[in-house]
């Protein structure tokens, strides 16, 4: 499991921002951060709560209380009937990255909250998006 610190230096290099950036941004002295970000100093729960409002993230996730994969594949397979296939190869690549990509993945979760006309209306949308983003040539 990653240290408040590594999912710090995560969510800040994910969003493109120095640790100067991001200070900045949230009112933070820059040596504050990086002693968060190297495990040298624990987050008051104000400045927890800083970090999670900026980046739009839980405070759950950022402790450590998040559903590891493990649990998200035993809860599917709990929803299924026994013997059959709970998730293919190509689904369990959509979970890893997910994973490794928390911004993304809350993301996605702010989907499931809207209604499901609005769901059907920007699902197409976000497929096309994605599916050009993924035949780029970088």
């Amino acid at each position: 499991m990653k240290s408040i610190g590594e999912k710090i230096i995560s969510l800040r290099k994910q969003a493109g921002l120095s640790q100067n950036e991001l200070a900045h941004r949230i009112k933070m002295s820059r040596s504050k951060l990086a002693k968060f970000e190297i495990n040298t100093q624990s987050p008051s729960l104000e400045d927890l709560t800083t970090i999670c409002d900026f980046f739009n993230i839980s405070l759950d996730y950022l402790v450590g209380r998040d559903f590891s994969k493990m649990q998200t594949l035993s809860e599917g397979r709990s929803s299924y009937q026994v013997g059959q296939p709970v998730l293919d190869a190509g689904l369990y690549e959509v979970v890893e990255l997910l994973t490794n990509y928390p911004l993304l993945q809350f993301s996605l979760h702010k989907l499931t909250h809207l209604s499901l006309v609005k769901q059907k209306n920007r699902v197409p949308l976000i497929t096309s998006f994605i599916t050009q983003l993924a035949e780029l040539n970088d």
